[in-house]
């Protein structure tokens, strides 16, 4: 069920989403995040292993990352954690309702029966998201960057700020000493972070690219993500229905309008290439 990563630091999948659990001793432990579906099976082990959950702290509130947090407080009486900046409480409240959110302020940390538990700020993949660093010193990075064989895979990585991300990626290049979970998915050592951090930049660069490309003439918005979203092979007209996706492909395009590599936004659609 659990995997040791060092000294008193574990990693578990729940549900596709690497999470972390720390022993304090006894039979008392911290989670970091809590998985992306309820699982019952987590929560027999825990049961099965007599184990109390002490505090849950969150890489971020997506989805993915707290499905199985409201019934551990419930069950504990334990505090959860998350950052300061945490807008995501109100997208996915239906599934913290009832769960009192306790901010973490920027760099902030947090402390259980004496361990301290470091975080860095890494905003970009969504306002409030952090990496948590455990007293032995395993980082977990949440979804801060991507492990390097998914990556491969993934065509348009989830992010809220493109360009504030990859300033987080390299703020990940400041923690020293660390052994890195990733929650999607898996542990990165040494040399390995670096390869990972650059390589995840790279992806992001690659999409600016392309659409920088495609637009050889004035386009309307909705049509110029229509053409990017075919051009890295993920378009089709179910597509239209997936709002994250829609969004994040516009927010590329909006995130280059701005910073006036593209062009301009002429009235409230059209996109000029300069």
């Amino acid at each position: 069920m659990i995997e040791k990563v060092r000294g008193n630091t574990y990693i578990t999948d729940i549900h596709g989403t690497c999470t972390g659990i720390y022993m304090l001793g006894g039979s008392r432990i911290v989670m970091i995040d809590s998985g992306r579906y309820p699982s019952d099976e987590f929560m027999q082990w825990l049961n099965r292993e007599r184990l109390s959950v002490a505090a849950i702290i969150h890489t971020h509130l997506h989805i993915d990352h707290i499905a199985n947090t409201v019934e551990i407080v419930s069950k504990y009486g334990c505090e959860a954690f998350a950052s300061d900046n945490s807008t995501e409480r109100g997208e996915y409240w239906e599934e913290l309702v009832g769960c009192d959110i306790t901010g973490v302020e920027d760099d902030g940390s947090v402390v259980i029966d004496g361990h301290k538990f470091d975080t860095l700020y890494t905003p970009g993949h969504c306002d409030g998201h952090m990496v948590v660093i455990t007293p032995d010193k395993v980082a977990f990075i949440g979804d801060a960057i991507m492990t390097e064989d998914l990556l491969k895979d993934a065509k348009l990585p989830y992010m809220k700020d493109t360009d504030i991300s990859i300033k987080s990626m390299k703020r990940l290049k400041s923690i020293d000493d660390c052994i890195f979970a990733a929650s999607h998915y898996g542990i990165i050592e040494g040399q390995e972070i670096h390869d990972a951090i650059e390589a995840n930049i790279d992806k992001h660069e690659e999409l600016y690219r392309q659409i920088k490309k495609i637009v050889v003439k004035p386009h309307t918005e909705d049509a110029l993500t229509d053409k990017f979203l075919k051009n890295i092979g993920i378009w089709s007209e179910e597509v239209r229905n997936y709002e994250w996706i829609q969004s994040t492909a516009r927010r590329r395009i909006r995130e280059l309008v701005n910073s006036r590599a593209l062009g301009k936004i002429k009235g409230t659609e059209i996109i000029i290439k300069l």
